[in-house]
């Protein structure tokens, strides 16, 4: 399974005086960052801070649209096999954390994940019970 996150290089000034440039710039430097960590937890607060003010982006909070679709990335990408280790499950939250986002920024993705995770297999259990797919006559 591939990680979700790629290195890329962080465009230069010319994008930054866009509209909301410098905010992409931050995610892309954080996803930058993320992608060369060997594991999630490897990444401080202060990397992530140093990433942002990098790009002329003060703190995390400054994009944090960028930065929760990069946690939502790395959500779905922990729930492709329909579990989450216990390794995932501190690697999510150790991702929020350094990110800066709170419960009310990830509870809502975390909620679309389970239900479409979890909505699935069930619906698989359901179509296998049905008479004529393999499963019992009720």
């Amino acid at each position: 399974m591939a990680r979700p996150f790629i290195a890329v290089e962080v465009p230069g000034s010319a994008a930054a005086r866009l509209p909301g440039g410098r905010q992409r710039d931050a995610g892309a430097a954080v996803e930058s960052l993320l992608a060369h960590a060997s594991r999630i937890t490897e990444v401080s607060q202060a990397d992530v801070d140093a990433a942002c003010r990098a790009v002329g982006v003060d703190s995390p909070s400054g994009a944090r649209n960028e930065l929760k679709s990069l946690y939502g990335r790395f959500l779905d990408h922990c729930y492709e096999d329909r579990r989450l280790s216990i390794e995932e499950s501190e690697d999510l939250e150790h991702l929020q954390r350094i990110l800066g986002l709170g419960d009310s920024d990830v509870g809502g993705m975390q909620d679309e994940v389970a239900i479409r995770v979890y909505g699935s297999a069930v619906a698989d259990v359901l179509e296998d019970l049905r008479p004529g797919h393999g499963g019992t006559d009720v």
